[in-house]
């Protein structure tokens, strides 16, 4: 039995080695064309969110078996260990930097700084933490998190301004890509990529990412976002032709793994974006044609579309937003035992039982993991960091109205970004811990601010 398992895992290493060369191979390939390239170029040039962010993604994106939550007593893993070798690395990294210069540079931030308090309290819980050591390691990563996010900054405003676009396209080059390999994985090992969720009808499975890995659900958001990236370049964009084809393949890519991956948070989330981006660059007149033709799908195939959505599911698991209700339920239950504090950071709701016996890995919310966990403190903090950082996109968004066309390009995309962050975070645990979205959400932050300081 052991040897079995020892070949099937070596079978799935190979395979998922031979993937990521293919997608890697036409990944080279695409990038050799505008603006793939002009963003792969400006990632080469941001060295100091490739030292951090980089290594990360390689974690995060590397093939596991166990997807069970980690707890204590348990073996950490090679993994576990190169995270805890890469943040102590940086913490250690930064220290020393920032007394060899003998200054710090924080950016003013409103939002940082709640997310300081948040911190702080994150690394308070582990004095109640039912795993003391595990919730002040979480706590450890979100302050090497925020390093980095000062970093960031005083990289960006001791360089020339268009380092801001370079940032944001360093970032939408890394997203691209793992949509794109993710596409490769999908049609080169089915059985890795797509997961069957035991029901039938249209729509009953989703693609994840194999090599690197990615949760079908992560990827519908990532794929939702390259898409709009990808609309927002037809509409602002008005240079050479090869940036605009460019931008239609981008467009297809996103579209291609966000009805893939089959994360309906994220196809309604598009759709909400998609229609946004038309108002806001007022191409209202394409929705006048949009609108009837979406009418006229519905009218035929309704009871298709509909099926879609329920992926296989009942009416009553459908409508309990496929088990979510009775997890937060259970969450909140557990939360009115210790509502103002929670039960300790990471760990509060991994200790959560359900009606069928089993006890939560996530409580696929932010907010309510983050009551579960840090209580109604935690909860607030989080809260108001969320619209804290939407009304920023927003503001930065709208002050860039009528600048040249690449900063416009650059505050549209960061907006997309914060948008589907923050509607994702409705449905799945997401930036309140390390997590992509957290790597993301701090880069965004810190290049709206420094937009904004400019301006």
């Amino acid at each position: 039995m052991l040897v079995l398992r020892k070949s099937a895992y070596y079978k799935k290493i190979m395979n998922s080695l031979a993937v990521f060369i293919s997608g890697l191979t036409l990944l080279a390939f695409v990038s050799m064309f505008q603006p793939m390239r002009g963003w792969l170029n400006d990632l080469l040039s941001q060295w100091y969110l490739l030292l951090f962010i980089l290594p990360i993604l390689i974690l995060f994106g590397w093939p596991i078996d166990d997807m069970e939550a980690y707890r204590a007593g348990s073996e950490l893993g090679w993994q576990r260990v190169a995270r805890i070798v890469l943040f102590t690395g940086f913490f250690g990294f930064k220290i020393i930097l920032s007394l060899y210069q003998r200054s710090l540079i924080i950016p003013r931030s409103g939002v940082l700084a709640i997310f300081v308090v948040y911190t702080l309290l994150a690394a308070t819980s582990a004095f109640y933490s039912p795993e003391p050591l595990q919730s002040l390691w979480k706590a450890f990563e979100l302050l090497v998190l925020l390093m980095f996010a000062s970093g960031l900054y005083a990289h960006l405003i001791s360089r020339p301004e268009n380092n801001v676009v370079e940032v944001t396209n360093a970032l939408l080059y890394l997203v691209f890509s793992l949509c794109l390999m993710s596409i490769v994985g999908g049609f080169l090992a089915p059985e890795l990529a797509w997961r069957d969720f035991g029901y039938t009808g249209l729509g009953v499975r989703s693609m994840g990412g194999v090599a690197p890995m990615v949760n079908p659900n992560m990827l519908g958001q990532l794929g939702g976002i390259v898409a709009l990236s990808g609309l927002a370049g037809l509409l602002i964009t008005t240079d050479v032709r090869a940036r605009k084809e460019g931008n239609w393949f981008i467009l297809i890519v996103g579209l291609l793994t966000l009805f893939l991956a089959y994360s309906r948070t994220s196809i309604l989330s598009f759709i909400f974006f998609f229609a946004l981006l038309f108002f806001l660059f007022k191409r209202r007149y394409f929705l006048v044609f949009v609108i009837p033709v979406f009418l006229l799908v519905w009218a035929l195939f309704s009871n298709k579309v509909l099926e879609y959505l329920a992926r296989g599911q009942d009416v009553e698991h459908f409508a309990s937003m496929s088990g979510r209700i009775g997890m937060w339920e259970a969450s909140l239950d557990a939360w009115y035992q210790s509502p103002l504090l929670g039960h300790g950071f990471f760990v509060g709701h991994k200790y959560v039982q359900i009606s069928n016996g089993k006890f939560l890995a996530t409580t696929d919310n932010t907010y309510v993991e983050t009551l579960v966990n840090l209580g109604l403190t935690g909860f607030m903090l989080m809260v108001v960091f969320a619209v804290g950082v939407f009304y920023l996109a927003w503001q930065v968004l709208n002050k860039c109205r009528n600048r040249k066309q690449e900063v416009l390009y650059t505050a549209t995309v960061l907006f997309v970004f914060v948008g589907f962050m923050i509607v994702r975070s409705i449905t799945a645990s997401s930036f309140q811990v390390l997590h992509y979205n957290l790597l993301f959400m701090m880069v965004a932050i810190v290049t709206l601010h420094t937009i904004k300081w400019r301006m």
